[in-house]
């Protein structure tokens, strides 16, 4: 009986792996590795977690990219494959996204979705140098996008393309509008390796400081970023501690 219900199971899942188009990246796992494979293609493209098993934002479900998938077919606009490019993304297949971006810039070159989907994806596949010139046309055209993240996206950008001094410039930058731990963490880091040891302790008490005024659905994910604020504090030099 579980033979059967194996094998049921496994063609079930390529013939799903077939009717969504994803031949080359999920057939021969399905067909090679039976009813194991077709159950990591199941938890990974099927099947939709409930949403409370997700902590922050939800990856777009599969039929929503399957919506998103059939939208471009028929409007194949800026729009449509931002939104698309977005939902990919979100899924962490960072090529089919960016090939999706290009395509919603090609259509839509003014647009500062499309140039931040294609940015974000470029990340996602390593691509630095390149996500930043994407990035900075965001930022430079909408500072604030994404309310602050596409100023994070570009720091990190620079900093994974060697370009230290520009991810230190916009994480500065980005300081002064917001206080999430992980731009501040991450501008201690570069201030740090800089050797400004001053101003580094300076960006790490600010998170455990503002930590104390975040909201109590906020204090979870606060936590992590005032333990480690403190573990690196201590290793600053001059040994100061945290309070």
């Amino acid at each position: 009986m579980a033979y059967v219900l194996g094998t049921a199971f496994t063609l079930w899942m390529a013939v799903e792996c077939v009717r969504r188009g994803q031949t080359c990246q999920w057939l021969w796992v399905i067909l090679l590795f039976p009813a194991i494979g077709a159950a990591v293609y199941f938890f990974a493209e099927v099947f939709d977690p409930p949403a409370f098993l997700w902590r922050g934002p939800r990856p777009a479900s599969t039929r929503e990219v399957a919506r998103l998938q059939s939208e471009v077919k028929r409007l194949d606009n800026g729009e449509a494959w931002t939104d698309y490019a977005h939902a990919l993304r979100s899924r962490k297949r960072f090529p089919d996204a960016l090939e999706a971006a290009e395509k919603a810039v090609a259509r839509d070159p003014r647009s500062v979705r499309a140039l931040y989907e294609l940015g974000l994806s470029l990340l996602g596949c390593q691509k630095f140098a390149e996500a930043s010139r994407s990035l900075a046309r965001v930022v430079e055209e909408a500072p604030g996008h994404d309310s602050g993240e596409a100023r994070y996206a570009l720091a990190i950008a620079y900093e994974k393309s060697g370009d230290r001094e520009g991810a230190l410039r916009t994480l500065e930058s980005l300081a002064r509008t917001t206080s999430l731990p992980k731009v501040l963490f991450q501008l201690a880091s570069l201030q740090a390796e800089a050797g400004d040891a001053e101003k580094a302790r300076e960006s790490l008490e600010r998170i455990i400081d503002e930590s104390e005024y975040v909201p109590s659905y906020h204090v979870r994910e606060v936590r992590p970023w005032v333990r480690k604020a403190r573990k690196a504090l201590a290793s600053l030099p001059n040994g100061l501690k945290s309070p």
